[in-house]
């Protein structure tokens, strides 16, 4: 149980992802939200719809999202394949990465099509 604030960060999200009780995970999400993000948006250029899935469930889930680096507490969570593996994103980065993905496609099609000039 997390009643000592001086964890770490990273000590706080592995007691998020072994915590058994909602007591627990709400405690380390209340400490986790003290710590300024530090987001991770080096990998919004690998996005594309088919390494982007999002997960809707009836229970709360509770994790850290990668791309945002904000503890959620909420009934859906993304994944994302990046070069580096899986990572856990929010509803948020996974709707900004997605409508990031069909831009960029439209883009290419466009270009393509000789409709738009390239940017370099």
């Amino acid at each position: 149980m997390v009643k000592d604030t001086s964890l770490s960060k990273r000590q706080l999200v592995e007691v998020l992802h072994t915590a058994k009780t909602n007591r627990e995970k709400n405690r380390a999400a209340k400490l986790l939200k003290k710590f300024d993000p530090q987001p991770h948006f080096e990998y919004d250029e690998e996005a594309t719809k088919q390494n982007l899935r999002l997960k809707k469930s009836d229970r709360i889930f509770f994790y850290m999202c990668f791309r945002c680096d904000r503890v959620r507490q909420c009934q859906a969570k993304g994944s994302f394949t990046t070069s580096k593996g899986v990572k856990t994103i929010c509803p948020g980065c996974y709707n900004n990465l997605l409508s990031q993905a069909e831009v960029s496609q439209l883009r290419a099609h466009h270009q393509k099509l000789g409709l738009t000039p390239k940017v370099l």
